[in-house]
């Protein structure tokens, strides 16, 4: 009798609760690291998000102080038209007099924003942030409106690499007014 209760004590698992367990011990593994990879997109995207909108601001804050306070030129500036505060030649490349008398180029060079002031020139925005889409349209000034730039750009990140989904791309628009009256 005690061989009998031997047998009938023995516990375990048999092979089809070995085959579930393995099945739903899967199932969770595959559920989590899809989730985890969702997360480090979202993140992905977030960062770049916030790289391109700072690099940006950071154009927009140069250039619109600049911009601002822009002069009328009086032949100093070999793209600038006599009285005139702003030239634009091929719509990507902006001319101009700062406040300080030097002749001023904003260009896209490279998928880059690119100015020159006088001899000094260099890049604003990043190796990682691509502009595709510069545009400048200046308004000359009347008896009745101020000289102004309209800016029209379309750029991207590609800090995680080029695909689409990190790219971040945004379009952006803005007019600025000089505060030149002379």
């Amino acid at each position: 009798m005690t061989g009998n209760n031997c047998i009938l004590n023995k516990k375990g698992f048999s092979l089809l609760e070995l085959i579930v367990s393995m099945g739903i011990f899967s199932v969770i593994v595959l559920s989590s690291t899809a989730i985890f990879q969702r997360v480090i997109e979202g993140q992905r995207l977030a960062i770049a998000s916030q790289n391109t909108q700072e690099s940006l601001r950071y154009v927009f804050e140069v250039t619109s102080k600049e911009i601002r306070t822009a002069k009328k030129d009086l032949g100093t500036c070999a793209n600038v038209p006599d009285d005139q505060v702003f030239a634009v030649s091929g719509g990507s490349t902006l001319y101009f007099k700062n406040q300080d008398g030097d002749c001023v180029t904003y260009q896209l060079t490279n998928n880059r924003f690119y100015i020159t002031r006088g001899v000094d020139s260099g890049y604003i925005t990043p190796d990682e942030v691509y502009i595709s889409n510069l545009i400048f349209t200046a308004r000359s000034s009347s008896a009745t409106t101020q000289p102004a730039v309209t800016v029209t750009m379309t750029l991207y990140n590609e800090t995680f690499g080029t695909k689409d989904l990190y790219k971040s791309a945004m379009d952006l628009q803005t007019t600025i007014s000089s505060r030149s009256y002379e």
